[in-house]
């Protein structure tokens, strides 16, 4: 399990690539749509920091083909070929988790990069959400668009570290209680999601 969680998951078919990463703290899932599909659907572990590397070195090119060939994969940018080696490990079931999240009592939109801004140089931080703003831990406020109410703590880097990777200038944020996981959708883009694990705050 140790040896996946260094991992990302690569689920391929017809209709849909998923990408899975996790760190316990912290689960990222990213869905995209292939323009072209042969051969059968599957699912592969491949090292996160090798894929890292790849991915800077394919968003150069329009159309990336991704091959899996038995132990490897291949990834292929404008006729020129990189080779990427695969895990033999068990990965998380992250569908269950995803499948279990109960519905949101709190769903609002802030503005990506200003809460990203009120989170530098913080350990631990506290939401307070309602009335169509977001207080951390009791400052000035950002304006929010959504409903409910909630107040629950983060681990500022780990929620830092989603807002990072989000794509657009506004996140969505679902609560559904301070003990379970709080989804962090890109608001334009929601194929893309992470889930961060609040902490507890005290009093």
């Amino acid at each position: 399990m140790l040896a996946a969680l260094d991992c990302v998951l690569v689920e391929v078919g017809a209709d849909e690539v998923v990408f899975v990463a996790t760190d316990r703290y912290r689960l990222a899932v990213r869905t995209v749509r292939p323009v072209e599909f042969g051969g059968a659907a599957g699912r592969v572990l491949v090292r996160a920091d090798e894929l890292a590397g790849l991915s800077r070195w394919a968003a150069a090119g329009e159309v990336v083909e991704l091959e899996i060939r038995g132990e490897g994969a291949v990834i292929v940018r404008d006729g020129e070929s990189r080779e990427i080696a695969l895990v033999d490990a068990e990965y998380p079931a992250y569908q269950g988790i995803l499948d279990g999240l109960a519905p949101p009592v709190c769903r609002v939109v802030v503005d990506r990069a200003a809460l990203r801004a009120a989170l530098e140089g913080r350990e631990v931080v506290a939401f307070d959400i309602g009335s169509g703003e977001l207080r951390i831990d009791g400052g000035e406020p950002l304006e929010v668009i959504g409903s409910g109410a909630a107040r629950l703590g983060f681990t500022a880097s780990l929620l830092a570290a989603a807002l990072d990777v989000s794509v657009g200038p506004d996140v969505l944020l679902e609560i559904c209680s301070q003990d379970r996981p709080v989804v962090v959708r890109s608001a334009d883009q929601g194929t893309f999601t992470t889930l961060v694990m609040p902490v507890r705050l005290d009093g």
